[in-house]
């Protein structure tokens, strides 16, 4: 208030003083000049403290984010996992079962017979037989695993830790091993053709 009053004085002092005399100049009044000057400082100042404040906002919701965006502490999770079961190869029944994808014959005819079977198109009875007896030592495999009362695969490792060739060798099996369920449906359709 006192600035704002000292300062309507000068002004009212110079014009005041033009009026009466015109070929009067204005007196050089130096707080007269240093009040544009002043009122640029307090803009300047004020502008700095809203970035200031800004500034700092931003620093408190990155603190913020970064504080609660952290995971939580690492439970105990070990009981989770499933414990690898050491079975003796002849009282595992994946033991039987990789031996009877193994010796499973399944040519691509076979596939596409397979296939119409699946769609509901006829086959032929003949060509049924014939799989079912190209594949006979695989049921006695498929029946000694279905005996065993426990199942344990292979502890495997990442895909990334195999060489592409080995990874090409287990997905072969893992399709032949398909197959025998394949393999045992027709033999099912087949068994109950017999006992029409």
């Amino acid at each position: 208030m006192p600035f704002c009053f000292v300062a309507h004085a000068c002004v009212f002092y110079q014009n005041f003083v033009f009026n009466t005399n015109p070929s009067y100049r204005y007196p050089t009044c130096v707080f007269c000049v240093s009040i544009p000057a002043q009122m640029n400082k307090s803009v300047e100042n004020r502008i700095f403290e809203v970035a200031l404040f800004l500034l700092l906002l931003v620093l408190v919701v990155v603190t913020a984010l970064l504080v609660l965006g952290r995971d939580i502490h690492h439970e105990d999770d070990a009981d989770l996992f499933p414990e690898l079961v050491e079975l003796a190869d002849d009282e595992n029944a994946y033991t039987y079962f990789a031996a009877a994808a193994a010796k499973l014959v399944w040519d691509r005819d076979t596939n596409t017979l397979y296939r119409d079977f699946k769609d509901g198109k006829s086959v032929a009875e003949d060509e049924v037989d014939q799989i079912i007896h190209e594949n006979s030592a695989v049921f006695p495999l498929i029946e000694q695993g279905a005996a065993c009362t426990q199942f344990a695969s292979p502890q495997t490792v990442s895909f990334l830790d195999k060489s592409m060739s080995e990874a090409f060798a287990e997905s072969l099996d893992s399709h032949k091993r398909l197959r025998l369920i394949w393999l045992l449906h027709l033999k099912c359709y087949r068994h109950r053709l017999n006992q029409e």
